[in-house]
């Protein structure tokens, strides 16, 4: 196990912190760390006539247009499953009946400690949209099949949605 001996912040921002840290190793000797720490998350896979609703929006680190199922960061005190609730109301103008949780997913555990959580949600009603504002999202909907399909011809690349699909997919065998 390694242990933190000094934290200098590098910096620190509305959805992350940046830190490089000091840590002494199993062994003795010491290194350092780069950690980004993100709040918590919660994403939603959800099926609407053996349909999966995917957001597409443009994604700025990518610099490119990204398919990807709901999500979005949890807010103070928020429970996961509520955080799940409101994305896909916000994004979607969806709300679900029926909650479950897929998993938990760190998605990128070697320098950064995002938890996201991933439900699924059937039996789906109207809400209301209700963007932030400084999103743009189209919805789409694909079978289980063209979704697959399209992780394969690398259309879908979000790290989240795949698990969730694959996921899923298991789930239907």
């Amino acid at each position: 196990m390694e242990e933190q001996e000094k934290r200098q912040e590098i910096y620190s921002g509305k959805i992350i912190k940046v830190y490089k840290d000091t840590v002494k190793l199993p062994n003795g000797n010491f290194s350092s760390r780069e950690i980004v720490l993100h709040n918590e998350c919660s994403a939603v896979l959800a099926i609407q006539d053996e349909k999966i609703i995917f957001v597409r929006q443009y994604r700025y680190p990518i610099k490119n247009y990204s398919l990807e199922i709901p999500a979005g960061i949890m807010d103070d005190g928020e429970s996961p499953e509520d955080c799940a609730k409101r994305e896909l109301e916000e994004e979607t103008g969806l709300i679900a009946q029926n909650l479950d949780l897929l998993f938990k997913l760190h998605s990128s555990i070697g320098f950064c400690n995002e938890l996201i959580n991933v439900y699924i949600a059937k039996g789906l009603a109207i809400g209301k949209q209700n963007f932030d504002e400084d999103e743009f999202i189209t919805l789409e909907k694909y079978s289980l099949d063209q979704a697959l399909k399209m992780i394969k011809e690398y259309k879908i690349t979000d790290a989240k949605t795949i698990a969730a699909i694959f996921a899923y997919s298991a789930s239907c065998k």
